[in-house]
């Protein structure tokens, strides 16, 4: 009896082993119209989704339409696909590059997520093949064409097994997250006013969680809107957490990132909000985005701008709020040079900000509201030009919190972001007098990314007092309120406790960069494959640097640079609290030069004149360095390998 119930399991699990043993794959061969080259119709003989199939590196499939165009299979019944191979039309190797591979268990493919990605072109007249690692099954498989290529490929063949599949396993297109976005009948997104219905699916955990749940999604953004590669808003259908992001919400943002070739400068301008304690600071996570088959590049995924819980926490005001306290707030507004093309804002009386009303929304804000607001705020800016703006209890701190307010001014200013004053979020609370500053928003072109301003570090003074627009009134209202002494001196408090706490060192934020740089690593290889402009000037940029690597390598060293010149300008000295350690630096002056010998290799230092301007910075990698100087008085900088800084008087005769 044991030994027939042994051989009965030996027999069923050899069954099993046979079932899961994958083979080459059979079906209906599925595609969009082809392409008759000749004639520039639409054909139903010529390059012909049967033609991949055909095991005739000759023929190829080609379709009408250039873009968001398909050929695969339907395969029947659900199978686990287990690995597809490629290969290109002759001529042509390299139109397979950033294909990717899909699988759906719906026609439409509104289920579908990506499997893989071709990255490179590939060898001709053989097949390239591609190991897949997805646990789940699928009914239909197809390969999505690049970008403006037609599909042009040769041959594909599809292997795996029949069978339910799991969810256990699924790719990622890279180690970031992948993010698929299917439109309803592959519908364009082609406005920021109007929503088109899609499917959103989110790998993450190295393939081990998966989110799906039907959408909204419009276009969004001011000059980003007319980049090529677009940013985006959706609107979930259920409230969730988002790759492990403190909100549960419906509406996110898909940052897209065009003009920031490093493509983290927002993710460093939030770590130094972090690190500046700001009581909110945006969330964002690195994403690889497919949108209706088509690979579209490296995104921030990002909380919306909104009131809500682990967002903007105010009090969310219902249109029966109409009276004391209730009416007190809360309120969410952004002084914003771009409020004329919104649905609700307001102009000050004094200086004419313009005021973007975020929360209440202009279809549920009611005249009580609108009018507590436009008061509240006019008398915010008005007391700010009184003759007592300097006092405590009647001037603009009885109006404006001034703590987040110089925070929010510190990030942008050590970010060098010459957006700051072009677009300023505040809010307001219930039973508080006061308007609070934040969140931070939208840095890229923050860390001399703009040629208006570049560079930045050459400036003698703060961005509100040397760049920028004054048309909007921001920079004059910032410009008074900074001339009050207790906002001064609380902005080096704030600035010397962060620092000498540790939370925003150069060490640390450069070490944040280094960890930015190797998460995005694989991720921007294909972002500039699908995005080729590296070389190329884009939006603000002053430089076109050539590759990702020097785009980082220059954020770096405007990091290191900026620290030293807001140290400067804020009359902080970086804390002795590590020995010296081989601390070798010795320096004279002769001859209109500064003169720097036995200096150990690594030692960073930067010479700021009298007036602020930092006139050197650099890096010392020999042992002796000889820097011509005018003739003046100058602070000498130097951060040794052991991240001690020092400070030296030099007079140069």
């Amino acid at each position: 009896m044991k030994q027939s119930f042994l051989i009965l399991l030996l027999l069923s699990v050899a069954s099993f082993v046979v079932a899961q043993t994958p083979t080459k794959l059979i079906g209906t061969p599925i595609g969009s119209p082809s392409v008759d080259y000749n004639s520039g119709t639409i054909s139903y003989t010529e390059h012909q989704p049967s033609h991949v199939f055909d095991g005739d590196y000759a023929t190829y499939y080609a379709s009408y339409n250039r873009s968001y165009t398909y050929v695969g299979l339907d395969l029947g019944t659900p199978h686990v696909i287990t690995s597809v191979e490629i290969a290109p039309r002759q001529g042509w190797p390299q139109r397979v590059k950033l294909a990717v591979i899909q699988g759906a268990n719906r026609a439409d493919f509104s289920d579908a997520i990506a499997l893989t990605i071709v990255p490179s072109a590939l060898a001709e007249n053989k097949m390239t093949t591609f190991a897949l690692q997805c646990s789940q099954a699928f009914r239909y498989v197809r390969y999505v064409t690049p970008s403006n290529v037609r599909c042009n490929v040769a041959e594909l063949a599809f292997y795996g097994y029949a069978g339910a599949g799991s969810a256990t396993q699924y790719p990622q297109l890279t180690n970031l997250p992948t993010l698929n976005i299917q439109t309803t009948n592959n519908e364009e997104i082609n406005s920021r006013e109007n929503y088109v219905a899609a499917r959103i699916t989110i790998v993450s955990n190295q393939g081990t969680k998966f989110f799906t749940d039907s959408i909204s999604i419009r276009g969004r953004g001011n000059a980003s809107w007319n980049f090529p590669k677009k940013p985006y808003k959706f609107k979930l259908n259920t409230k969730s957490t988002l790759l492990d992001m403190p909100a549960s919400a419906k509406d996110w943002t898909l940052i897209n990132t065009y003009g920031d070739k490093t493509l983290m400068r927002n993710l460093v301008a939030y770590h130094f909000s972090e690190a500046l304690q700001m009581p909110y600071t945006v969330q964002s996570r690195l994403v690889d985005v497919v949108l209706n088959g088509e690979y579209v590049g490296t995104y921030q995924l990002t909380d919306q701008k909104e009131v809500g819980k682990n967002r903007v926490e105010v009090e969310k005001m219902a249109a029966t709020d109409v009276q004391l306290p209730e009416l007190s707030g809360g309120y969410f507004v952004e002084w914003d040079a771009y409020a004329y093309d919104e649905d609700l804002y307001f102009i000050t009386n004094r200086n004419g900000i313009p005021v973007t009303v975020k929360s209440p929304k202009a279809d549920a804000i009611v005249p009580e509201q609108y009018a507590y607001l436009t008061n509240a705020m006019n008398q915010l800016v008005d007391v700010a030009y009184s003759a007592s703006y300097q006092n405590a209890l009647t001037g603009h701190r009885a109006h404006l919190e001034s703590e987040t307010f110089l925070k929010y001014q510190l990030v942008n200013e050590l970010a060098g972001n010459t957006d700051t004053y072009w677009s300023m979020n505040l809010y307001k609370r219930r039973n508080d007098p006061l308007f609070y500053t934040g969140p931070v928003w939208d840095v890229d072109l923050g860390f001399d990314n703009d040629n208006r301003t570049y560079p930045i570090n050459q400036l003698n003074d703060f961005l509100y007092k040397t760049k920028g627009s004054t048309a909007n009134g921001v920079i004059p209202f910032v410009n008074r309120v900074m001339t009050d002494p207790y906002m001064v001196q609380q902005r080096k408090t704030i600035w010397a406790d962060a620092r000498s706490s540790g939370r925003l060192t150069p060490q640390r934020v450069l070490a944040f960069i280094d960890s930015l740089t190797q998460e995005i690593n694989q991720s921007q290889q294909l972002n500039f494959e699908r995005w080729d402009i590296l070389n190329s000037y884009v939006h603000q940029n002053p430089r076109a640097l050539g590759s990702f690597a020097a785009e980082v390598n220059a954020l770096r060293t405007y990091v290191e640079a900026r620290f030293i010149w807001m140290d400067a300008h804020l009359n902080y000295l970086p804390s002795q609290e590590k020995p010296v350690q081989q601390n070798t630096l010795q320096w004279h002056c002769a001859n209109k030069q500064l003169v720097i010998t036995e200096a150990q290799p690594g030692t960073h230092i930067a010479l700021i004149d009298l007036q602020g301007k930092v006139v050197v910075n650099k890096l010392i990698q020999a042992s002796t360095l000889q820097i011509a100087l005018l003739p003046g008085i100058y602070m000498l900088k130097a951060i040794y390998p052991n991240e001690q800084c020092v400070t030296y008087k030099v007079m140069i005769h």
